[in-house]
């Protein structure tokens, strides 16, 4: 009988086993925001000029074969500026699991797909991969890393206007609660 496991990591999606295939969400154009996880990706894997040559839509994947793995692109929404839908996800990681099939990979590591800037719901998300990997027997590290700038009682960010890198202070824990609390509040979870 085929089942899913899905194991949740801490770490950094980059601290992945090289025997398992990384995926990530990104836009049509494969234009990411400097910091970002899709930038990082970019700057690791290169290739992006491949990728938009490729003209993937939105709710398909692309794939590039990097030391022996995969990567898998999910295109989850045509912008930058779009929000990603459950429906987008849900299709993006059909198509990726047809390659997988293809191929033969059983093990994958993810970020929590659509939780950060795109505020979907990790409990949504998580039954989704239980849905379309039901028939399959594969091995998932979804990675929910938090970055160093939240840990802190500063946060870097990018100025949308001159987009240079500003520190804002966070507001103290009497206010929020706990810097925890804070972080809740900007993602879900």
């Amino acid at each position: 009988m085929a089942n899913v496991k899905i194991v949740e990591s801490k770490l950094d999606i980059f601290h992945a086993p090289q025997t398992h295939s990384l995926a990530h969400a990104v836009e049509s154009s494969f234009t990411a925001e400097r910091g970002t996880l899709a930038w990082q990706f970019a700057l690791i894997y290169g290739d992006v000029d491949e990728l938009r040559q490729r003209r993937v839509s939105r709710g398909n994947c692309a794939v590039l074969e990097h030391n022996a793995r995969f990567i898998y692109y999910l295109v989850t929404k045509s912008s930058l500026y779009d929000a990603c839908t459950y429906d987008d996800v849900q299709a993006a990681l059909i198509c990726m699991r047809e390659h997988m099939r293809e191929h033969g990979v059983t093990k994958l590591a993810i970020p929590r797909l659509g939780c950060g800037i795109d505020r979907l719901d990790w409990l949504r998300v998580r039954s989704l991969l239980d849905l379309v990997f039901a028939e399959d027997s594969v091995d998932i590290i979804a990675f929910f890393y938090t970055p160093p700038q939240m840990v802190k009682d500063t946060l870097n960010v990018v100025c949308p206007t001159c987009r240079h890198m500003k520190t804002i202070q966070l507001p103290s824990r009497s206010v929020s609660g706990s810097r925890n609390s804070l972080h809740r509040e900007k993602t879900p979870f």
